[in-house]
């Protein structure tokens, strides 16, 4: 990489070179910023980096890469872990509110009307469906609006997995609300 960078060039080289150039200092970036502990555990990441951002002190990428690198380094352990340990035990589970058959078995046998469910065990599983599906969406995937094009499936699958999630989920909010006669229970289930 040092090699690469310094060195004479001609013009068409550089400029096509530029681009190369914006592309590893961004991914040094990247790798700094979310991959830390791989250059805390080297013995020889990190003052190669330092010995590479040295010799380009001039430029505002090394400028930048090296104050990021000092802030990681004044950084506490706990402040570096992306993501915190869960808690040991979940939480209690909160039961269905029925007055026929209070079991689990009947929410995997039988339709369960909304307001059965407690609504912090509705948005607490919700929320636990819905991190899932954000975790999965690849950088690539929010580029150009990847999601907006003919072959968004293809291009963004997992963007596209979070609309058709929350798209069956309006669908199914909006039939709950429906399917009640009773306007006090289409109430009920708005405010729910």
């Amino acid at each position: 990489l040092i090699q690469n960078h310094s060195g004479s060039r001609d013009e068409s080289e550089l400029k096509n070179g530029k681009y190369l150039q914006n592309s590893i200092w961004t991914i040094l970036k990247f790798w700094v910023n979310e991959c830390y502990e791989d250059f805390k555990d080297s013995n020889s990441l990190l003052p190669n980096l330092i010995e590479f951002l040295n010799s380009n002190s001039h430029l505002q990428s090394a400028q930048n890469l090296t104050f990021l690198i000092n802030k990681k380094n004044a950084a506490k352990d706990e402040d570096l872990i992306i993501n915190p340990p869960v808690s040991q035990l979940p939480p209690i589970l909160l039961q269905p509110k029925s007055s026929k058959n209070n079991s689990m078995t009947r929410l995997v046998h039988l339709q369960l009307a909304i307001l059965e469910v407690p609504y912090k065990e509705f948005a607490r599983q919700l929320s636990l469906m819905e991190r899932q599906l954000v975790l999965a969406i690849q950088t690539i995937e929010l580029l150009d609006g990847n999601w907006t094009k003919s072959d968004r499936y293809t291009k963004a699958p997992n963007i596209m997995a979070i609309i058709d999630h929350f798209n069956k989920i309006v669908s199914w909010i909006s039939s709950e609300i429906l399917k009640h006669p009773s306007l006090p229970i289409k109430v009920k289930t708005i405010e729910y």
